[in-house]
C-alpha cells in the first residue's frame, strides 16, 4: 500500500523499494522491541466457593462466625508458548472481608471501563 502511495506521489521506483525495504525493516523491529514490553496479566477463569460454619459446640458463650473458603483460578494469556498457564489461589475469609473484595473488583470494573483504562490498553497492545 505505502509504495503505490509513493508512486502516485510521483517518486521514483527505486527510491520507492528503497523506502518502502527501510519501512518494513524498522516496523518489524519495532514489533520485535515491543513485544518485552506487553504486560503479562493473568485473567480470570473460576472461582468456586464454600460456606463453612461450626454447628455445634460445648460452649454456649462463643458465637459461631461463618467462613468462605475461595478458590480462585487465573489463567497467563500472555504465555509465548501455545500452552496456557493457570494459578490457583486459595483464600479463606469472613463474611464483612468477602463483603469489601466484593466491592474492591466492582470498583475495579468500573473503572477498567473507563475511558482512560480504555486508551491505555490501546497504547500497550
Amino acid at each position: 500500500m505505502l509504495p503505490q502511495i509513493l508512486l502516485q506521489v510521483g517518486m521514483n521506483e527505486s527510491i520507492v523499494n528503497v523506502f518502502s525495504k527501510g519501512f518494513a525493516d524498522g516496523k518489524r523491529r519495532l514489533n520485535r522491541l515491543k513485544g518485552p514490553l506487553g504486560l503479562d496479566t493473568m485473567s480470570y477463569s473460576n472461582l468456586a466457593w464454600r460456606l463453612e460454619v461450626e454447628v455445634a459446640k460445648r460452649s454456649l458463650l462463643v458465637t459461631t462466625e461463618p467462613t468462605f473458603q475461595l478458590r480462585l483460578d487465573l489463567i497467563n494469556n500472555a504465555t509465548s508458548d501455545d500452552t496456557k498457564r493457570y494459578q490457583s489461589h486459595h483464600l479463606q475469609c469472613d463474611y464483612a472481608n468477602l463483603k469489601l473484595l466484593q466491592s474492591e473488583l466492582q470498583r475495579a470494573i468500573e473503572e477498567h471501563a473507563g475511558v482512560h483504562s480504555q486508551r491505555i490498553s490501546r497504547y500497550i497492545s
